[in-house]
Parts: C-alpha cells; structure tokens; sequence
C-alpha cells in the first residue's frame, strides 16, 4: 500500500510518497518514504537503463551484418580497383602500339614523299631513341632511349579519367585508320620507289658509331662520321637493302674493299671494310640479296660494316630510312 503526503505545508515540506509493506502473517509493517524529486529520478534512471539495454542489444544484432556488409564492399572495392588497373595498362599498351603505328606511318609518308610532294624522297621522323642514336657521337655507342608514353601504365586512373581515355583511344584509331588508307593507296602506285628505297638492315649487329660529328678514332680530332658502324662477326653476310645496280665494286682507300649500289631516284649505298664483295659492277641486285661480307679491311678498328646512305650527293643517316630500326 501506498500513500501520499500533501503537498509543500505551510513551513515549505515538500510533498513525499510513503510505501508501506504489510506481510500477512506478520505485524510489522515495512514503511518507505520517498520525496517526489527521488521518485522522479528512479524513474528516469529505469527509462534510461532500459533504452541503454535496448540499443545494445539491436548494436549487439546489427554488428555481425554491419561487418559482413563492410567485408562484401570492401571486396567489390578491390575488385573494381583491379579492374581499373588492368584497364589503365590496357590502355598504356594500346596507347604505346599507337605510338609505335603514328611513327611508322609518319616514316612511310616521309619516304613515300605524301607529306613533301617537291622533293625527290624524304627522311623519315626522328623518335626518341633515333635521336639518342645521332646524339651518340663521341665514338662510343649510343644510348637508346625507352620507347614508350610518357604517362605510366601503371598510373591510377578514376573511372572518369579512363572514360577519357578510352575516348580519346579510338578517335587516335581511327585517324590513323583513314592515315593508314590513304597510304595504301598511295603504296599502290609507287612500288617501284619503294623497292629502290634502302629500308632494311644490310646486317645486324651492333651500331657502335652514329651519324654526325664523332672523334675520330685514328686522329683523335672531330670529324664528320658520313655513315654508322655495325659491328659485328666477322663473315656475317651483308645483305642489299633495296632494289639497285652495282656502280663500283673494289678497294677505295680507308674503306677498304668496298661496295656502291645505285638505287635510282638520286638514292646511293655504300659499304666499307668487307672481307669479300660478291657481287659487279653493273650487276642488279634485289633488297635481301647477299652481296658482300663483313670484314676489317681499310682503316678499321675491328670487323664491323661501315654503312652510308645518300640522296643527291649528300650524306644522310641511314636509320633514316630503316623501317624496323627499333
């Protein structure tokens, strides 16, 4: 049973509650007094406790959900990431083959005279390693650059930048599609230039010495180098690179023997330091024909094929011309 004082009396008591507990057997009567302040603060300390208890126990359920939630993100994140990735080396690589087309085809339309139509034949484009090679003229061999982009294909890309991307991949595609169409057509019609034009190596090796200004190995001053130097063993065969007729066939002062092909168009050969020509004067050869051998006649260091290439009486750098020089 309970019962309830009056409110605040005259002297300011505030008001109580008293709870008294009766047992039935017993006459001792169990009596609690509590302010209205204390009952109040029970009370709230019980609603607190049971929405503390409530919230632990759905945190309690959730969790285990939460995480496995967590762990599935987190795995589709991985995976998209990867994706991503193996996109972005995709696109590196497609991107790199690209580069290595827009060369070729800016070589083909150089030789093929389509980008220059006044001159007779035209120099291909210089990339990177072509001019390390050029660059390499202090008499020891030249330092090849990579070939490649100059982004990483590793880089990290956002989805929106890969879009970009892709984007910009295949109109690259197609503009060196049409390029490329244009030059078939163009091929087409002037196969007889081509076959004369000295686009293979006449022997594989080593290009020891580049064209341009070098110090002179016998005199030690500067010099111009009219050629570049492929060593290589000695006998290795060396090869025509491009239709022509033999013009001289003989031993020429510090070249050594030596050999001359005329390729027609103002295009000439030249070949210094065989061991052997094969072929004579006034003979026609066809590209891929073997026509000498690799020696150390003349002023020579060590077996190796001195090349040089010419348009109009004028030296120029025979990787110039060679379509799979890198």
């Amino acid at each position: 049973m309970a019962g309830r004082t009056k409110g605040k009396d005259k002297r300011g008591v505030n008001r109580a509650f008293t709870f008294m507990i009766v047992p039935e057997r017993s006459a001792h009567v169990r009596r609690f007094r509590f302010t209205k302040r204390m009952l109040y603060w029970v009370t709230g300390s019980l609603l607190v406790s049971l929405v503390t208890f409530g919230v632990m126990v759905w945190m309690a359920g959730s969790v285990p959900r939460l995480s496995e939630e967590n762990q599935r993100l987190n795995g589709e994140n991985l995976e998209l990431k990867q994706r991503l990735q193996r996109v972005a080396h995709q696109l590196a690589h497609i991107s790199d083959t690209l580069d290595r087309v827009e060369r070729f085809d800016a070589k083909l339309r150089a030789i093929t005279q389509l980008n220059d139509p006044d001159r007779h034949i035209a120099m291909g484009p210089v990339s990177r390693r072509e001019m390390a090679a050029v660059q390499g003229t202090d008499g020891s061999a030249p330092q090849y650059a990579e070939d490649g982009l100059e982004y990483g294909a590793a880089e990290e890309l956002s989805p929106v930048q890969l879009d970009l991307r892709l984007d910009n991949v295949r109109d690259e595609a197609r503009r060196r599609e049409r390029s490329l169409r244009e030059l078939q057509e163009l091929l087409a019609d002037q196969r007889s230039l081509l076959r004369s034009l000295p686009s293979i190596w006449p022997t594989r090796g080593w290009v020891t010495s580049g064209f341009g200004p070098r110090v002179s190995p016998f005199t030690g001053e500067r010099a111009m180098h009219e050629g570049i130097d492929v060593a290589t063993a000695a006998g290795a065969e060396i090869l025509a690179p491009a239709d022509g007729v033999i013009v001289f066939s003989g031993t020429r002062g510090g070249y050594g023997k030596m050999l001359i092909l005329d390729h027609g168009y103002g295009v000439e050969t030249r070949y210094g330091h065989n061991a052997e020509n094969l072929v004579t004067v006034g003979q026609k050869v066809k590209r891929g024909q073997k026509i000498a051998t690799v020696g150390n006649t003349g002023r020579s260091t060590g077996p190796h094929l001195h090349y040089e290439v010419s348009l109009d009486g004028k030296a120029q750098n025979p990787l110039y011309y060679i379509l799979d020089a890198y």
